[in-house]
């Protein structure tokens, strides 16, 4: 028996399941658009209406859009290596939704697939593209908390540090003045190797070995002129 397409008789859309496969259904399944950086230029992109959708059309010739005047008014920019979610034909221009869209570095081992090769009528389309842009926003904000988390503790590793920094230099501070009031003391109480009844005094103390070694150097000629006068005297 012959089947028939129109209405009425035994017709094929009667008998066959509403499935992908079915004649009834080969029609409606669209593919996700996808805009990259030279693609994007050669399409009408004229928002349909005052609705979030636009025309996915190619431009006729030097006209701009697809042909149909409205679309050249107002002009959709699609973002670039961007999947768009188709929703068919629209007043006879295939379109799809401005407002449902991911990147394609967005999209999750779960749905790139489906989104680079699948084939799915409206509404599936709607939903595969609210669940993959809202598993994007979660994962989104997760990225965001853990940035603030790093932020968070970086600021906390310098903040000890500083406090680590101003401990030192605080002990140091005072470590030195504890080492100045010590050697002012022993100056002060350390008996004079040439003198004994003279202690150092911190102006005429030697400063260094060589200013030492130079004094007892000058000392030893002092004893040998007084020698040499004490001989010649006898």
């Amino acid at each position: 028996m012959a089947a028939h397409w129109g209405r009425g008789g035994d017709s094929l859309f009667k008998r066959c399941p509403k499935t992908h496969t079915s004649p009834m259904y080969v029609s409606k399944l669209l593919s996700a658009t996808f805009f990259s950086s030279d693609k994007w230029s050669q399409k009408c992109c004229g928002f349909i209406g005052k609705s979030a959708k636009f025309c996915i059309e190619e431009k006729v010739g030097t006209l701009g859009h697809c042909g149909t005047t409205s679309h050249g008014k107002r002009k959709f920019s699609p973002e670039y290596n961007r999947y768009y979610a188709p929703v068919g034909m629209q007043y006879g221009r295939q379109a799809a939704d401005s407002k449902m869209n991911i990147h394609v570095n967005r999209l999750s081992g779960k749905w790139r697939d489906k989104v680079r090769k699948g084939l799915f009528i409206r509404t599936q389309w709607a939903d595969i593209f609210i669940k993959a842009m809202t598993e994007d926003l979660h994962r989104s904000l997760d990225e965001a908390n853990e940035e603030d988390e790093r932020e968070q503790r970086k600021v906390g590793r310098k903040q000890e540090g500083d406090q680590a920094l101003e401990t030192t230099l605080q002990t140091g501070g005072r470590a030195l003045q504890t080492g100045d009031r010590s050697n002012t003391v022993g100056v002060t109480t350390t008996a004079s190797p040439f003198n004994t009844n003279t202690p150092f005094d911190a102006n005429t103390a030697p400063i260094s070995l060589n200013q030492m070694f130079q004094k007892m150097c000058n000392l030893e000629a002092k004893v040998e002129v007084l020698l040499e006068r004490t001989s010649s005297n006898v």
